[in-house]
């Protein structure tokens, strides 16, 4: 009976396997605490400034010394490479966070999975908020009242994929 429901257990395994993503083979693991650290610091440029990685670097400190229990999330309106160089201008690794979420919530990377997009949240991210309906929208509710529809503009050089920049 125990050999039987080994070779189920097998069986399963690998159709599992052989139909899903494959296996990650490092993850964070579990966490007693997770913390959410959702931060911007921009200059009247927009830019980050200063103060933005200070307080990186404070709560890192923090995080350290406390255990390796906690777990931190860093989320913020950056792009991915912003958020890199914000993070590097720090005594910090990328990897000491669980996740990264960027561009106002619309991407979430994982630096322990080799800084993976989540195709999951991406795929959702889209069926619940097509794009190009979130860009009619914008362009409508952005002009000026009784104002021609140029009134708002798309800046394309500040946009990402999932995440639309309007001047």
């Amino acid at each position: 009976m125990a050999r039987r429901q080994h070779d189920l257990v097998e069986i399963l395994s690998r159709k599992a396997n052989s139909i899903s993503k494959p296996i990650v083979s490092y993850s964070p693991g579990r966490r007693q605490v997770l913390y959410v650290v959702a931060t911007d610091c921009y200059n009247s440029n927009g830019s980050p400034t200063e103060t933005l990685s200070l307080t990186v670097k404070n709560i890192m400190q923090v995080a350290r010394s406390r255990s390796s229990q906690i777990g931190l999330v860093f989320l913020t309106g950056l792009s991915l490479q912003e958020t890199k160089e914000v993070v590097n201008s720090c005594p910090t690794n990328l990897e000491d966070f669980d996740a990264l979420i960027c561009s106002s919530g619309s991407e979430i990377y994982y630096p322990w999975k080799d800084l993976g997009l989540d195709d999951d949240y991406e795929a959702h991210i889209e069926y619940r908020w097509p794009g190009e309906n979130i860009k009619s929208a914008v362009m409508r509710l952005g002009k000026i009242e009784e104002g021609s529809e140029h009134d708002i503009a798309q800046c394309p050089s500040a946009s990402s994929f999932q995440c639309y920049s309007y001047s």
